[in-house]
C-alpha cells in the first residue's frame, strides 16, 4: 500500500489473527473472527472507528497500491462531490491526476459500470449511520456487489458522485469471469422501487446472461441465481 503516512492512517481489521501478524505497526487496528463476511468487516472497522472521526472513508484490497499524490487528488473531487469512484488498473501503470474535463457525474448507469470498492472513496458525513447489507460481498451466498449496493444508497438519499479515470489504483489482474454477475442484479433488484429504470438494466443483464451461458461463459447456477434474485427482492 503506497500511502504517505505522514498525513494518513489506516483503520486495520485482522482476520483470524492479531496485530502482531501485521508487517506494520499501525495505530488503529481491530481482531475479527476467521469466518467473518466482507461486508460485516467493514461494519465492525466503522462501529470501532466510525466516520465521524475520519475525513475520507474508503476500503483499498490488501493487494492494491496507489499512484503518487492519490489521496490529495481524491481530497480535491470530493471537495465538489459526496463521494467519487476511480479506475482499477491492472497494467502496472497506475497514476493519479485531477482531470476536471474528463469527470463523470454518477448516476444509475454509470454506478453500474464503475462501481469497484477498491476505487471509491466517500466524504466521511456521507456515511455516518451507513451500515453495509451483510448478505452481500465477499463471504456470502451472493458473493459481491458491496459496493454498487452502497454507490445506490448514495444516491438514493440524493448525494452526487463523480466518476474520474484519472484517479486509477493498482491491482493484479484478477480472471474473475462472471462471479460479480448475480450481485449486479440482487442490488439493481433492491432499488427497484426508487428507478423503475433498474428493471430495464435488470432485463438487459438477464438476456446478456443468457447469451453468456449459451456461448459457455457463464454457469447455469450463476444463471439461475440471478434469476432468482430479480424476480424477488433477496
Amino acid at each position: 500500500m503506497s500511502l504517505n503516512f505522514e498525513t494518513s492512517f489506516l483503520c486495520v481489521g485482522v482476520r483470524g489473527g492479531s496485530k502482531e501478524d501485521l508487517p506494520f505497526e499501525f495505530a488503529r487496528v481491530i481482531e475479527l473472527p476467521l469466518k467473518i463476511s466482507l461486508s460485516k468487516a467493514r461494519n465492525e472497522l466503522m462501529r470501532v472507528f466510525p466516520p465521524e472521526v475520519n475525513e475520507i472513508i474508503f476500503f483499498p484490497d490488501d493487494d492494491c497500491w496507489f499512484g503518487k499524490d492519490t489521496l490529495a487528488n481524491v481530497e480535491i473531487l470530493i471537495s465538489n462531490y459526496d463521494f467519487a469512484i476511480g479506475v482499477i488498473d491492472t497494467n502496472g501503470e497506475e497514476n493519479s491526476s485531477v482531470g476536471f474535463e474528463s469527470q463523470e457525474a454518477i448516476d444509475l448507469e454509470t454506478a453500474l459500470k464503475t462501481a469497484a470498492s477498491a476505487a471509491l472513496f466517500c466524504r466521511s458525513e456521507s456515511i455516518i449511520g451507513y451500515s453495509f447489507d451483510e448478505k452481500l460481498g465477499l463471504g456470502t451466498a451472493i458473493g459481491s456487489a458491496e459496493d454498487l449496493d452502497l454507490v445506490l444508497h448514495l444516491l438514493s438519499v440524493h448525494l452526487k458522485g463523480v466518476y474520474s479515470p484519472n484517479v486509477r489504483i493498482g491491482h493484479p489482474a484478477k480472471n474473475k469471469g462472471m462471479e460479480y454477475f448475480p450481485g449486479s442484479v440482487a442490488v439493481l433488484r433492491k432499488y427497484t422501487h426508487i428507478w423503475r429504470k433498474a428493471w430495464i438494466l435488470i432485463i438487459r443483464r438477464i438476456i446478456h446472461g443468457v447469451f453468456y451461458f449459451i456461448q459457455n461463459k457463464l454457469k447455469f447456477a450463476t444463471l439461475f441465481l440471478a434469476i432468482r434474485l430479480a424476480l424477488k427482492r433477496f
